[in-house]
């Protein structure tokens, strides 16, 4: 079995330090990944009847989500699978709570 002789030991604790901070953000990242991953599938939603004359646009409008309307309206097109934004009197969408 070869020995290992440490020449210089400055150089041997910032090596060290280097690969285990590396490997602690590492974990920490991986860590931090399956947590967000959990944190999306509890996203609730409720059942909303389309009126007439009414607009997916409308409907954004309407709750109470902070931020930019445009992408709320863009998810309430991807949720629902619609090709665009037409919706119709007594149809059934699912909104994000």
């Amino acid at each position: 079995m070869k020995k290992y002789r440490i020449v210089n030991k400055f150089r041997f604790y910032v090596s060290m330090s280097i690969i285990i901070l590396t490997l602690i953000t590492i974990v920490a990242l991986a860590f931090n990944y399956t947590l967000s991953k959990g944190h999306e599938s509890k996203i609730e939603y409720m059942s909303y009847t389309v009126r007439s004359n009414e607009t997916v646009w409308d409907i954004a409008k309407e709750s109470d989500y902070k931020g930019d309307i445009r992408n709320f309206v863009d998810e309430i097109i991807e949720i629902n699978n619609l090709k665009d934004s037409k919706i119709y009197p007594g149809q059934i969408i699912a909104i994000p709570k």
